[in-house]
């Protein structure tokens, strides 16, 4: 009689281990996610100390960058399936933008710079 724990050779081995691309992938997406929300909470205490901006320009930043996100993973998610399965350059180019423009945010010398690079944030994420 077999025993309940050891293997029957004629079954093959399942691997129950991540491929590396998704474990890459994930912390990459976990390291710039953890950036962006170091990032996005002192936007409007810069646009309010720094920058004398009002709520209304953080209002405008915020919703022009959101909805700048939104309309672009509609096409980034278009576009990703009819590439049929080379999403590398979209990925790539997406971490590429959000990881260039955040930086920057502290050389802003206005709340329309703040709005570009912000905008341009988001887009990096609406690539991916």
């Amino acid at each position: 009689m077999n025993k309940p724990d050891q293997t029957n050779p004629a079954q093959p081995v399942v691997s129950r281990q991540l491929p590396r691309t998704v474990i890459v992938l994930g912390l990459v997406s976990f390291f710039n996610d953890f950036a962006s929300d170091i990032v996005v909470p002192l936007i409007p205490i810069l646009l309010a100390t720094v920058l004398s901006a009002g709520p209304i320009a953080l209002g405008l930043i915020e919703g022009v960058a959101d909805a700048l996100a939104c309309f672009l993973k509609l096409w980034a998610g278009r576009h990703s399936d009819v590439m049929s399965g080379r999403r590398k350059g979209l990925a790539l180019s997406g971490y590429m933008l959000s990881n260039l423009a955040r930086p920057l945010l502290g050389l802003a010398g206005s709340w329309v710079t703040v709005l570009l690079l912000r905008s341009v944030d988001r887009i990096g994420k609406g690539l991916p």
